[in-house]
């Protein structure tokens, strides 16, 4: 039987809860995730919500299904007809100009940290038409640091 030494069992207790903090923080457990990259997270968000969904399916599938990083901002009719709707406010989701807002959802669907002290983002901008169908979605990617 293998005794262990007060010394090897602080060590292992100062150093295991950063590890997994940082692993937990590295990878960002959660919910749906849209990926590190522009062009997958794209892809993904496309396959969640298709060309043609209306503006409730999508803050429907950002607010409860995506796992989001900051704060986003939605033309402002379709926030208050979410919010009337399901009852709820998002306290993320703020809304867009009034005068100069167009018909689309944005936010930071993916932050990760690329190099000490700099963060890598995706945003994803939902754009929908006259009618209110979903025609695209555009994603940017930055960094964030100094």
């Amino acid at each position: 039987m293998r005794r262990f030494s007060l010394r090897s069992i602080l060590l292992v207790a100062a150093i295991l809860p950063p590890l997994l903090a940082a692993v937990w923080y590295w990878f960002d457990f959660g919910k749906v995730h849209a990926g590190g990259e522009g062009k997958a997270a794209r892809k993904m968000l496309l396959a969640h919500t298709p060309p043609g969904s209306s503006p409730d399916t999508v803050l429907d599938f950002v607010v409860n299904k995506l796992h989001r990083n900051g704060q986003g901002d939605a033309y402002y009719k379709y926030l208050r007809a979410y919010e009337a709707s399901t009852g709820k406010m998002d306290n993320q989701l703020t809304a867009a100009d009034l005068i100069t807002a167009p018909r689309t959802i944005s936010v930071v669907v993916s932050s990760r940290p690329s190099s000490f002290m700099i963060a890598h983002e995706v945003s994803a901008t939902w754009h929908f038409d006259d009618q209110d169908r979903l025609v695209d979605i555009t994603t940017m990617e930055y960094g964030i640091g100094p």
